[in-house]
């Protein structure tokens, strides 16, 4: 198999080339998964050096031999794996949406995902995790990205804690009142560029179909959020990445996800998957109705009154949470959302 997903990228590389380039080389990259259902979830990610062939293109690796084409406009790739040892036999079909090629592959052997290769001369990062696999972090800090417009913006990269390659998309500061974050629309799409003491109540508006993972911490006092209280959310959907992000604007929380088991289950610890709560809540809440008296994704299971900020209840309360039974926010913490 090892020597299939070699081959596999030896032979997309090949095949790459667009804007009428008849030799493109460089380093390459592809992701791809086993799971077919029109996303890339917990992607595998290589980078190769190759050089390419344009129109028709094969391969040969160990004992898989590759072969296919690409339309004469570039715009369509279809190719096949055949390994004379194992017998697994892999068809790949993919578009060219102006970036990158996407597609399908099945096996004879019932397998099949979903792969993406972007072209070197085209090559952007969306995200921090990006930058991380491709060896070309330099730490913690603002690094350019690529939006799905295809327009760059500045974000703020967790490199290093749990695993590193977070992207800052979410901050609630200290000095702004529970009570104003009612819509997404209500937060600056100017994303803050760092994760202590933000200054702006921002959110990163654009589509998430380049994040797998998610990170909300709360009740932030130090740099970096040292002391903050974190949940997690591993291999998630484009679908439940997108109801974490509504889950910081309290009415639209509560019109899409009307019971708090409708909201995603979150782990406690970074490391442990078996650290499970159904809804981001105390399992005594589960069945209970979603409420626009909070802000965020998780409620209270790392403490009493814990979570991101107030909403209706005591709107007029500044900062997130303090995690203290029957205390307030104070204007003394923040809040931050990341993805990766």
């Amino acid at each position: 198999m090892k020597g299939i997903h070699i081959a596999l990228i030896t032979l997309l590389i090949s095949s790459t080339t667009y804007a009428g380039t008849t030799n493109l080389a460089g380093t390459q990259q592809i992701q791809f998964d086993n799971i077919l259902d029109g996303q890339i979830i917990n992607p595998a990610q290589l980078n190769y050096d190759f050089s390419g062939n344009q129109i028709l293109f094969t391969a040969i690796e160990n004992a898989s031999v590759l072969a296919g084409s690409t339309s004469r406009d570039e715009q369509l790739v279809h190719f096949q794996v055949n390994n004379a040892t194992t017998g697994d036999l892999r068809y790949f079909s993919g578009l060219f949406n102006g970036t990158s090629y996407t597609g399908t592959w099945f096996s004879n052997t019932g397998a099949k995902g979903d792969w993406k290769l972007t072209p070197e001369g085209n090559a952007e990062f969306y995200t921090c995790r990006e930058i991380l696999i491709a060896g070309e972090s330099i730490g913690d800090g603002v690094y350019q990205l690529m939006g799905n417009d295809q327009q760059p913006y500045s974000a703020y990269c967790d490199m290093t804690k749990d695993g590193g390659g977070w992207t800052l998309i979410g901050t609630f500061p200290m000095h702004v009142a529970g009570g104003t974050a009612k819509t997404l629309d209500d937060y600056s799409s100017t994303l803050e560029l760092t994760d202590t003491n933000p200054a702006t109540l921002s959110m990163y508006k654009g589509s998430l179909e380049h994040f797998f993972d998610v990170k909300e911490t709360v009740s932030c006092t130090t740099d970096h959020c040292a002391d903050g209280r974190s949940v997690y959310g591993i291999g998630f959907s484009t679908y439940d990445l997108q109801k974490v992000r509504t889950a910081w604007a309290y009415q639209e929380k509560v019109a899409t996800m009307p019971s708090r088991s409708d909201k995603p289950t979150c782990q406690k610890v970074y490391a442990d998957p078996t650290s499970q709560y159904q809804g981001c809540t105390q399992p005594q809440y589960v069945n209970y109705p979603n409420t626009d008296t909070l802000v965020g994704w998780q409620n209270d299971i790392k403490g009493d009154y814990c979570w991101v900020a107030r909403g209706t209840y005591a709107s007029g309360s500044l900062g997130s949470a303090r995690c203290i039974n029957g205390q307030e926010p104070n204007g003394t913490k923040w809040a931050l959302l990341w993805m990766r």
